[in-house]
């Protein structure tokens, strides 16, 4: 057994599995023909839970974490971009990894993606993430 459950860490799986999940979130549930999420399911996902209070609290040292950005239902969602560190459209919602791995769907833009990197904390250290936001929605 592992000496620290921890239910997101570890995980693993391949850029292709995790484009055709955000692929599946995207549209609204469904993969191909195959409804695998409800949409309402879906819907509560994307809706941010947070309350004003708990968007006060730092994450992993950062002060302004949910400056940005709520959480749904296992994943962050995007409200105010123009106060996110990454420059995400509006509504974009998806998971973002300690170590610089990221997979999201904007649906402003019909487009999902998948940002694979190792660097610990990547988004405080490097502009890597930064550079590729500009390159999809020119931010």
């Amino acid at each position: 057994a592992p000496a620290f459950e921890c239910g997101g860490a570890g995980l693993v799986s391949t850029a292709a599995d995790m484009a055709k999940f955000q692929q599946m979130l995207l549209e609204g549930g469904r993969l191909g023909s195959v409804e695998l999420v409800s949409p309402e399911t879906i819907a509560q996902m994307r809706m941010d839970q947070m309350t004003p209070q708990q968007r006060q609290q730092p994450l992993l040292g950062f002060a302004q974490m949910w400056s940005g950005m709520g959480f749904g239902l296992g994943v962050s969602v995007v409200d105010r971009p123009e106060r996110h560190f990454t420059r995400e459209p509006a509504g974009a919602f998806g998971w973002g990894g300690l170590y610089g791995t990221s997979a999201a769907a904007a649906p402003s833009h019909e487009l999902t993606y998948v940002f694979m990197t190792s660097l610990h904390q990547a988004d405080a250290f490097c502009n890597a993430r930064r550079d590729f936001m500009a390159f999809l929605f020119g931010v």
